[in-house]
């Protein structure tokens, strides 16, 4: 069984004892104001050869060697992927509301907007399992194109 408690533990615990933890590469890494160093779960996922945990944890989207706990260097950059990176515009922090989701080969991650200010555009993405690169974007409000944008008047959509 692997999950997170707090503060800093995330790994397997057969037996009552932690086997391996993971633990920010910088202190403070992981820590938001009025959540502190958390995650709201994590997900499992092999091909038969390869077990991966995954996790979001801060602003991070982490993948470690389920027997081992490290990270694999080769997914995002140096074993995590900056949730904060890779919208429209820029944002200041990463929310979640849930665990990821492993679906066959991609991890699926949402963020909660947040009231007021330069807040998340509330998208859904899938990174690879593997590499943790990018695969789709879900955007929640549809930009030009997509559809349901002509129910935005007025280019509302775009200050949304």
């Amino acid at each position: 069984m692997w999950f997170d408690t707090r503060p800093r533990n995330l790994g397997p615990l057969p037996a009552g004892n932690f086997i391996w933890h993971d633990e920010p590469a910088q202190p403070g890494l992981y820590i938001i104001t009025g959540r502190g160093w958390t995650s709201r779960g994590v997900a499992y996922w092999t091909d038969g050869r390869d077990a991966r945990v995954i996790a979001v944890v801060g602003q991070s989207l982490l993948a470690l060697n389920a027997k081992t706990g490290k990270r694999y260097a080769d997914f995002g950059n140096g074993g995590e992927v900056d949730l904060t990176k890779g919208y429209d515009r820029p944002v200041e922090s990463f929310r979640w509301g849930g665990p990821p989701l492993v679906v066959g080969d991609v991890v699926v991650v949402g963020g909660i907007p947040a009231a007021g200010g330069q807040s998340l555009p509330g998208d859904v993405r899938a990174f690879d399992v593997r590499t943790g690169a990018l695969r789709w974007t879900f955007h929640a409000i549809p930009r030009p194109g997509e559809f349901g944008n002509d129910t935005w008047p007025n280019g509302s959509w775009e200050r949304a």
